[in-house]
């Protein structure tokens, strides 16, 4: 088998695995037939076969039915490295474990030629390789507990006696000093215990739901099955240096250091009752890469308006219901749909400010328009993001939109929608139209950069911020856009 870009230019595997893109089209020669992850290549009418990589960052199979080959598909280098990837998906975890993930859902959406979901605990293969590296980062750090962290003090000094100390004491009864350990060593030893007994229990429930999978045949549950027992032998070896380490009864006292804490909240996910197939599988929903950086952009804004609004009490709103299942594509307003009241909201002297995920505009012919709150002056449209304050001046917003595209002809047909948000928005209690209405977007190329120049976006009330993991953008102006005090 030989994959080839749209460029023509072929793309070799690297120790076994071919690294794709996601959400791109390869074509694939020397094969009379193929699938990938268990679904048919359809046929290119000049020659070959079709592969069109989903868009969701994580791990694949393509085969001809005689040979398979492992994917990686990663984000368009276009966009972000694999780095800042794993970093914002990282990020938006902490901001709320599972949120990668999704909810329980047959489909995780369309993006293109749409992306089927897996099942059960498959779902959370694209959280593996972070759960590995964290594995790989606990291992790597300096030895907290140990022969090398032991302290030898003299029997006059000793404080309290335990199992250890008795034990040294009676091995070598003639010493007058003796080895001890200091309490937080001891409190380390039991965390990575319970961090091998949990990575333990992860390995179970992905061996159990290969199992289930291969027990139903077919070649799709044979490749899922594959992966699952891929993933698992991985754990198992990232476990071992922590294998023989007892925890003891109950949890450890204190809290636990970042790299172990980053493992056990990891696991969390797999272990989860709604990823066990024991009592029959659950669908579950794997986000496409597209609404995780929706989604990194909501909590990132907030994140970063705290740190340049020191002292303002923050309130969180409807955020367990970014865990369902998205009523429309994006983009798309359902009838009679209403808004979620996903956001967060933050009280400062003499001033509200509020983001909102996804708020519903109506459509002006709606019969409710009159009446509401938000509406266009044409057809009814929900953008990504508005942010907005109320003060004794009134109220003033900023739409918002993230988009995880790259390049000239991507952005400029996102930045058309942003003159429609611009004209058409309307919020009647925060001063009726926008004061801007901007993109965010992952990268800022040459070809692109006077979008998002500042004095574009001054003079025009239109733009993009470049918005990722590795530098602040745009926040600070926002807050002076609006007239808000930052500091």
């Amino acid at each position: 088998m030989r994959v080839f870009g749209e460029d023509g230019e072929e793309i070799g595997a690297v120790e076994g695995v071919l690294h794709l893109e996601e959400s791109e089209v390869y074509r694939l020669f020397g094969a009379e037939r193929g699938w990938m992850d268990g679904r048919a290549l359809p046929a290119h009418p000049e020659g070959g076969l079709v592969l069109r990589t989903p868009a969701v960052v994580g791990r694949g199979a393509l085969s001809d039915g005689v040979a398979e080959v492992a994917i990686q598909i990663r984000a368009k280098a276009s966009k972000l490295p694999e780095g800042l990837y794993l970093r914002m998906l990282e990020e938006l975890e902490g901001a709320l474990p599972g949120l990668s993930i999704g909810a329980q859902a047959e489909r995780s959406g369309s993006a293109g030629q749409g992306a089927a979901t897996p099942l059960a605990v498959e779902a959370l293969m694209p959280v593996l390789p972070l759960l590995e590296a964290a594995l790989e980062r606990l291992a790597a750090r300096p030895a907290q507990a140990g022969s090398e962290q032991q302290s030898d003090v003299p029997l006059s000094a000793l404080r309290r006696v335990g199992a250890p100390e008795l034990r040294a004491r009676a091995e070598r009864p003639d010493r007058e000093r003796i080895i001890v350990w200091r309490e937080e060593d001891r409190a380390d030893a039991r965390w990575l215990g319970l961090v091998a007994e949990r990575v333990r229990q992860v390995v179970a429930r992905l061996e159990r739901a290969a199992a289930w999978l291969r027990g139903r045949g077919g070649p799709v549950a044979v490749v899922r099955a594959g992966r699952l027992r891929e993933g698992a032998a991985r754990l198992q070896a990232g476990r071992r240096p922590f294998a023989g380490m007892e925890r003891g009864p109950g949890l450890p006292g204190g809290m636990p250091e970042a790299p172990v804490a980053s493992v056990l909240r990891l696991c969390r996910f797999f272990l989860s009752p709604l990823f066990d197939v024991r009592d029959g599988p659950n669908p579950a929903m794997v986000r496409l890469s597209w609404q995780i950086y929706e989604m990194w952009c909501l909590f990132t804004l907030r994140r970063r308006l705290a740190a340049l609004l020191p002292g303002w009490a923050w309130e969180e709103r409807g955020l367990e219901r970014l865990m369902q299942e998205p009523e429309a594509p994006a983009g798309e307003v359902p009838d009679g749909a209403q808004d979620a009241g996903i956001g967060f909201t933050a009280r400062g002297p003499g001033a509200t400010l509020w983001i909102d995920f996804n708020p519903v505009f109506t459509g002006y012919l709606d019969m409710q328009a009159a009446e509401a709150r938000r509406f266009t002056l044409s057809q009814p449209r929900r953008p990504d993001l508005a942010i907005g304050v109320q003060d004794g001046r009134g109220g003033r917003w900023i739409c918002l939109d993230a988009k995880w595209r790259a390049g000239q002809w991507r952005l400029g047909e996102a930045l058309s929608a942003a003159h429609v948000y611009r004209d058409a928005l309307r919020d009647r209690a925060s001063g009726g139209a926008p004061l801007a209405s901007l993109l965010l977007a992952p990268s800022c190329t040459e070809e692109v950069a006077p979008w998002f120049d500042s004095s574009f976006i001054e003079e025009h009330g239109v733009g993009i911020l470049e918005y990722r993991p590795d530098r602040e953008s745009g926040e600070a102006w926002l807050l002076a856009r609006m007239g808000v005090k930052a500091g």
